[in-house]
């Protein structure tokens, strides 16, 4: 099971990262995770994890006014608490290139406020990375170009195609994502292994998300 949540935030990083720490302190209490023998902790890398609670895994994100947290663990109570969100799969026509071969989109976009939930989950590692953009209409398409033709692969720039600020970020969140879930975070992407990883063993959800009227995009990775 992974629980989603999102939050409104001022944007500066410190009251960022202060309410993705909230919102982990929520869904960890949602999904079971608030007993004196759970506590939240860091690896090595720096990725947070739940000391005591070994099926769990949990991920925080914020970007401009919005923080996101996804938990995923074997099963929670939050019947009344959450709203059940459906994804379907996507194909190459509808949202997946072929590099991210288990993705999995949100029927409809997701809102701030409101616990998500999701049901389809079957993995056994519970390992979870999540990671969520501001789109806007700002930024230069020349420096989103250099940013795609450095960090991705020849697949993922073709898939972006005239399509650019919104795949951009979706290509992003995804890969981010991933490498959140391995606990190295941006690392992996600045370091160029994204153009040769091999992608196929992990599960993406991708989805829209709207934030105090503004638009995002963010991703979930999970093994």
């Amino acid at each position: 099971m992974i629980l989603i949540a999102l939050a409104p935030s001022a944007p500066t990083y410190e009251k960022q990262h202060e309410a993705g720490l909230l919102l982990s302190k929520k869904l960890i209490s949602a999904a079971g995770f608030d007993t004196p023998d759970c506590k939240i902790k860091k690896a090595l890398g720096g990725k947070p994890y739940i000391e005591g609670a070994e099926k769990s895994d949990f991920s925080i994100s914020h970007s401009r006014s919005a923080a996101l947290c996804a938990v995923i663990c074997p099963a929670a109570d939050v019947s009344g608490n959450a709203e059940r969100l459906t994804f379907h799969k996507a194909d190459e026509n509808n949202g997946n290139n072929g590099y991210f071969k288990n993705h999995f989109r949100a029927d409809a976009a997701l809102t701030d406020g409101k616990v998500y939930v999701i049901d389809s989950c079957d993995g056994e590692n519970f390992k979870i990375g999540a990671d969520i953009e501001y789109v806007g209409s700002k930024d230069d398409p020349k420096r989103l170009k250099r940013i795609s033709e450095r960090f991705f692969s020849e697949d993922e720039r073709k898939y972006i195609g005239d399509f650019e600020r919104e795949r951009f970020f979706e290509v992003w969140t995804k890969k981010e994502s991933y490498f959140k879930m391995l606990g190295i975070g941006i690392s992996g992407i600045v370091g160029g292994k994204d153009k040769s990883a091999d992608l196929g063993g992990a599960a993406f959800l991708t989805f829209d998300a709207c934030v105090r009227g503004e638009r995002y995009i963010g991703s979930v990775c999970f093994e």
